[in-house]
């Protein structure tokens, strides 16, 4: 486990995919309203996502100033 907390190209990967999924948010939402017809239940998938990777960053970033 101490490989995972002290790489920080991991972290990096998880900055790239937040991003990847916030784009796909945007794109999500714009189709969304073009067609007329919001899709609430993809939009909450997608922030569950975003989310979830924004708090496991934060956690390894946690992890990786205490030691």
């Amino acid at each position: 486990m101490d490989f995972y907390k002290k790489n920080t190209g991991i972290n990096n990967v998880r900055i790239g995919v937040a991003i990847a999924a916030l784009v796909l948010l945007i794109i999500n939402i714009y189709l969304s309203i073009s067609e007329g017809e919001i899709k609430y239940l993809a939009i909450i998938a997608n922030v569950l996502l975003i989310l979830s990777l924004f708090i496991s960053l934060r956690d390894s970033k946690k992890d990786n100033a205490q030691t």
